[in-house]
């Protein structure tokens, strides 16, 4: 993340859809960059919704934080998926889980 803030005067177009991942930002880090570009409303779209590393990002832990720092939390797990591993797969030069492939 940048520590320049971004340009809250920007004009976004109206209906303008941001992504952003969490990574591995503290949950106050997250909020302020929801806060630094007016976003609202979140829509969680991964299928599922938890963290073993980072639990303030599961759906729960993450909606009640949400709804006190009022940004509309929407789960919509139906636009996410989950990648099956194809065994006829290119991807075979990293060492990583066979989901990934």
């Amino acid at each position: 993340m940048s520590e320049h803030s971004p340009p809250r005067a920007a004009h976004w177009p109206e209906g303008a859809i941001f992504t952003l991942g969490h990574s591995t930002l503290p949950i106050e880090r997250f909020i302020a960059l929801l806060r630094a570009y007016g976003i609202e409303r979140l829509v969680d779209i991964r299928t599922v919704p938890r963290s073993r590393h980072n639990p303030q990002f599961n759906d729960t832990a993450l909606a009640s934080t949400l709804t006190a720092e009022d940004v509309e939390y929407v789960p919509m797990q139906t636009l996410g998926g989950l990648r099956h591993a194809r065994k006829d797969s290119t991807n075979t030069g990293l060492r990583c889980k066979r989901s990934f492939r």
